[in-house]
């Protein structure tokens, strides 16, 4: 998303693009032209008027322009799980060193990228799963926020990737939950059981709002069954401001959302662009207390 447009892709069709305009829902179709490729799955992101098609197990990353939708290659040879493209073109990427997870941010003209360690903090005897999350930026505060999976916590740091702060969601599960499996002969892991405490989130003007998947002690279980529950944070003081529930629609959650400056939620859900107005985060307007 970007502005007050949002951009939608699928995974089979890497060419074609969707552009929605959130105040007048009008829609464009774009063509991506891309030079000839592999890739095994590639995501876009748009930052800024940039776009960016990264696909971390291939080792490549394209990106180009949304005033023309041409492709180049960015940067070649290098694995990551995850990369989060900042406003002045550099990558901040989720990599792994001698099988632990770490932090890399790539600069642009730099053949390689620069590593971050200490910065994630391992749980239950290994440094891969426990430490997996989610990667966020908020360009107004110039801010990266990265967001464990399996616990309540949160990183704040600078765009130089300078720890700030740590943050805790209200779950109380501070400690992962996980059984890991290992495969002898080719020494590789597989995840076997697992809590899955944050689901989704997105950074907006210093408010982190998060999907959570735990239930609450004072929330009713059907209601959580049959909504989405957002918790939402002003993370430069790691203060919780209010939570409120998207309903199912025909079985199906909300898989994706962002938010945009007039105060709409857009999100995915099945096959449908949803659509809310959610209430000043200021004053006492809070939907569902948890």
């Amino acid at each position: 998303s970007y502005g007050t447009t949002i951009y939608l892709a699928h995974r089979k069709l890497v060419d074609h693009v969707l552009s929605v305009d959130i105040r007048t829902m009008d829609t464009l179709h774009h063509q991506i032209t891309i030079p000839s490729i592999t890739y095994r799955s590639l995501t876009l992101r748009v930052e800024g008027l940039v776009y960016y098609l990264m696909d971390g197990a291939s080792q490549n990353t394209y990106r180009g322009l949304t005033s023309n939708w041409e492709t180049a290659l960015y940067i070649d040879s290098m694995w990551y799980s995850k990369a989060l493209p900042l406003s002045d073109g550099q990558l901040v990427l989720f990599s792994m060193r001698d099988g632990q997870n770490i932090l890399a941010k790539k600069r642009h003209g730099k053949s390689q990228p620069d590593f971050y360690s200490g910065l994630l903090t391992a749980q239950g005897g290994e440094g891969r799963f426990s430490t997996d999350g989610k990667l966020l930026y908020d360009p107004n505060e110039q801010r990266v926020l990265l967001l464990y999976n399996y616990r309540n916590t949160y990183l704040v740091l600078d765009t130089a990737l300078n720890l700030l702060h740590t943050g805790k969601t209200v779950d109380t599960i501070s400690h992962v939950q996980l059984k890991v499996g290992e495969f002898e002969k080719s020494r590789s892991y597989v995840l076997q059981e697992s809590l899955l405490v944050n689901v989704q989130a997105t950074v907006h003007k210093e408010f982190l709002f998060v999907r959570s998947n735990i239930l609450s002690a004072n929330e009713e279980p059907r209601k959580f069954r049959s909504n989405v529950t957002i918790d939402a944070y002003h993370y430069p003081s790691n203060r919780y401001t209010y939570s409120f529930y998207l309903p199912n629609l025909n079985g199906d959650k909300v898989r994706d959302f962002r938010i945009f400056d007039n105060g709409r939620l857009v999100g995915l859900q099945g096959r449908k662009l949803i659509m809310y107005q959610l209430p000043p985060i200021e004053g006492n307007m809070e939907i569902q207390t948890r």
